[in-house]
């Protein structure tokens, strides 16, 4: 559970206090039934969402048990629809493209895909059971290309810590070297695991379903995608802004925390500078506006993520020019760009998506800001998008004073 705050979220309770505060239904004859079930007393619970509850209880109180009881209903046959025929799931499929399922966890009310093909329901199924039979076929057969990827990906890596450490030199408003050095040594011993768990081999995988029963006579269909091999621009955008978006946040908390404890080596004016150069980054995002809800971002609340995503970009550029070869082959139907230019579209790609009025709403709760602004809002900020792409000074993407932390320039 993400909690930035460092104070635990649980709530310690008896449960004539749950009855107390939250009584829409009878906790007490509930927990009375799981108690003979486990045989064991249930005197008090942990609740580590008491702001849901608080908002359960509000909802319990507004609608009748008719509606309630409807939508308890509902959320029961929802999950079931995907195995129905092609007229339900095409029903399921419409109802979900105008009410998104937002919540990608356990209180959904039914699932947010669905697949109109039986055949590709089947396999989602079978890969979603059996994620390890599953996972083993497609190493199996694609063990050449999973070895050369894997080797990659941790090639990438390192050019991605060694990106960091040249950043970290660039810092001028790191005026200590001591600090650069401790910071570079903390990178060091961040642990990358790239590939698959040891256990995937088809002997450890028997054991593991030595008591399954399979009936032979079904097929299983197995849909293997293969990447294709890109050009390194492409991958450094993408992968390389991730890997680096999380280095960043290994940072992020223990920069601050070392302010306050380490007075030795923070002084005041690089603390100083260091909340300069984050506010800068909050009054950004603040002022940006969702035009579909017309509300503004809360750059504090996202203020993390969106440092993260700026740094990300950063270390992912300086990896990619410093693996630059002498001629990048350009794509086909999109010549027009050289492959600085096409490594901000494709930074960009990463954050495109399509969200409804719900959506813009939720998304004002998030730590993430909407993908247009983690798009927009972190290359505005570079030096490199304004040069590949020529903008003019003081133009909307190449304003004159810029946030920046961690930058390459």
């Amino acid at each position: 559970m993400n909690n930035s705050s460092g104070k635990l979220p649980y709530h310690r309770m008896t449960i004539e206090q749950l009855q107390s505060e939250y009584g829409f239904v009878n906790w007490q004859k509930i927990i009375a039934m799981m108690s003979t079930l486990t045989k064991t007393p249930i005197t008090e619970i942990m609740i580590d969402h008491k702001e849901y509850m608080q908002e359960l209880n509000i909802l319990f109180n507004r609608y009748s048990l008719e509606t309630i009881d409807n939508y308890l209903c509902w959320a029961k046959v929802a999950k079931f629809l995907p195995y129905l025929g092609s007229r339900f799931r095409r029903a399921y499929a419409d109802f979900r493209r105008e009410v998104p399922d937002l919540s990608h966890g356990m209180d959904s009310i039914g699932p947010s895909r669905v697949f109109l093909s039986r055949w590709k329901e089947c396999v989602h199924v079978t890969c979603e059971g059996l994620k390890l039979p599953s996972s083993l076929l497609y190493l199996i057969n694609n063990k050449d290309y999973l070895t050369s990827a894997v080797n990659n990906v941790k090639t990438m890596v390192n050019d991605i810590k060694n990106a960091f450490f040249t950043l970290v030199d660039r810092q001028n408003w790191l005026n200590s070297p001591e600090i650069k050095r401790k910071i570079k040594e903390r990178a060091k011993e961040i642990n990358s695991k790239v590939g698959f768990p040891e256990i995937v081999n088809s002997d450890e995988v028997d054991k593991l379903y030595l008591n399954f029963s399979i009936d032979t006579s079904k097929v299983f269909v197995v849909n293997i995608i293969k990447m294709a091999e890109h050009e390194i621009y492409l991958d450094y955008a993408t992968l390389g802004v991730v890997i680096g978006h999380e280095i960043a946040h290994s940072f992020y908390n223990e920069l601050k925390k070392e302010m306050n404890t380490d007075t030795n080596l923070w002084t005041i004016e690089m603390n100083d500078e260091y909340e300069r150069r984050t506010q800068c980054f909050a009054d950004q995002f603040s002022s940006y506006t969702i035009e579909e809800i017309g509300e503004n971002l809360s750059g504090n609340q996202t203020l993390e993520e969106n440092i993260c995503d700026f740094a990300g970009l950063q270390q992912a550029y300086t990896a990619y020019r410093s693996n630059l070869r002498d001629h990048q082959i350009r794509l086909p139907g999109l010549t027009q760009y050289n492959s600085d230019q096409m490594f901000f579209i494709q930074y960009a790609q990463i954050w495109c998506e399509i969200a409804n009025e719900d959506g813009h709403r939720k998304s004002l709760h998030d730590s993430h800001a909407p993908g247009k602004f983690r798009a927009n809002g972190v290359v505005v900020n570079t030096d490199q998008y304004a040069t590949a792409f020529a903008c003019e000074p003081n133009s909307p993407m190449n304003p004159e004073n810029k946030c920046k932390l961690w930058s390459a320039m």
